[in-house]
């Protein structure tokens, strides 16, 4: 997810926060999940990522660190976001040079950035990022409701969303009270497949501030709602119910 830098676990939600521990997003797990797991509605963990910059575009990695720590607080550059760089990442090795205080990093960093510009050798990295498994169906806020209490851009954090969770449905409205009867219709279609997917309210300007624009500015769309598997645009508006009739979508779903 492009914001964690931690997460809180409760009984009923997850949230995640800033590195100066401002909550940057929250998930509340569905009442009435369609998945068959007797798992719980998700299960935190910590995933071990391969990150390899293949360029460095203006001879930098293009990722801020957080003040006397290895978590990335800014990812700045589209091919840093690309290479699978999040907010909140823990930078744990360098071109396998193991590095655990942000001096470390930052050394290690300029020693890679030496080498990458004398023979072209890609940077490689090692983070670790904590990821909510299994989390089933349910809704995605980006704030507590209280105004944008972080440094994250909405595009970021959207784009972070799609690309993260497999199937993530943008719309107007909850899961219990959509905003269309489009959206209605879309999430029926999810849950007669049997998905677990996620769902961000666009409509919401409290939780989720800017994020209509971000969507637009992520698809190039301004139709909602739209529908991203895999973290691409299978669809937007009436599309998506036409992807039904033809088969499309049981098959991306798959």
């Amino acid at each position: 997810s492009v914001g964690p830098a931690a997460l809180e676990l409760g009984r009923r939600r997850q949230i995640w926060y800033s590195d100066k521990g401002h909550s940057i997003a929250e998930h509340w797990p569905s009442q009435s999940s369609t998945s068959s797991s007797s798992s719980p509605p998700w299960s935190p963990a910590i995933e071990t990522r391969e990150v390899e910059l293949v360029t460095l575009p203006k001879g930098r990695v293009g990722v801020n660190i957080v003040k006397e720590k290895t978590k990335i607080s800014r990812v700045l550059y589209s091919d840093a976001f690309n290479a699978g760089f999040r907010v909140g990442d823990e930078i744990v090795e360098v071109n396998g040079r193991q590095v655990d205080t942000n001096l470390a990093v930052r050394r290690a960093v300029r020693r890679a950035v030496a080498a990458h510009k004398r023979s072209g050798a890609p940077v490689r990295f090692r983070v670790r990022r904590w990821s909510p498994r299994n989390s089933g169906r349910g809704m995605v806020k980006m704030t507590k409701g209280k105004g944008v209490d972080h440094a994250v851009p909405m595009l970021d954090l959207t784009r972070g969303v799609v690309q993260d969770y497999p199937v993530v449905l943008l719309m107007e409205g909850s899961l219990s009270r959509p905003g269309s009867r489009l959206s209605s219709r879309t999430i029926e279609l999810l849950d007669e497949a049997g998905v677990a997917f996620k769902v961000l309210d666009c409509s919401d300007e409290k939780s989720n501030p800017g994020v209509l624009q971000a969507v637009k500015d992520l698809s190039g769309e301004a139709t909602l709602p739209q529908l991203y598997v895999g973290g691409r645009l299978l669809a937007a508006g009436s599309a998506i119910l036409r992807l039904r009739r033809s088969d499309e979508l049981r098959t991306a779903l798959q």
